[in-house]
């Protein structure tokens, strides 16, 4: 994921005119394709995760070219503040969970061990 980000700003810098642009993924992204990941490891490990992720890209843009058609942009007015603090919330909860899921994968590394008769 680095590589590519790395090769698109190149890209980007050269092509498009602004060397100072910085272009990066943000916490979201990276919480949806570690889920992704883990999703592809758990269910699809036939498949692996490259294809099904281009797979995941392409069912995603056939949506996107969907609402650009119907111009569903324009239902956009009818989200309030409370609806951005919802979609706020579940990206905090994502985030969350993905480090707690960390906590309990490396507990080693977070509480010393002891063995059964209480020496260390």
């Amino acid at each position: 994921m680095l590589v590519s980000e790395g090769c698109c700003c190149i890209a980007y810098m050269l092509l498009g005119g602004q060397p100072l642009a910085v272009l990066r993924s943000t916490g979201p992204l990276l919480a949806y394709v570690k889920i992704l990941y883990k999703w592809t490891d758990n269910y699809f490990s036939d498949m692996g995760f490259l294809p099904f992720y281009m797979y995941t890209g392409i069912w995603l843009g056939i949506f996107l070219v969907l609402y650009s058609f119907s111009e569903a942009s324009v239902l956009i007015k009818y989200c309030g503040r409370y609806t951005e603090e919802i979609l706020a919330f579940m990206v905090r909860a994502c985030v969350r969970e993905s480090g707690r899921a960390r906590d309990v994968a490396f507990p080693r590394l977070i509480v010393p061990s002891t063995d059964r008769r209480g020496s260390r």
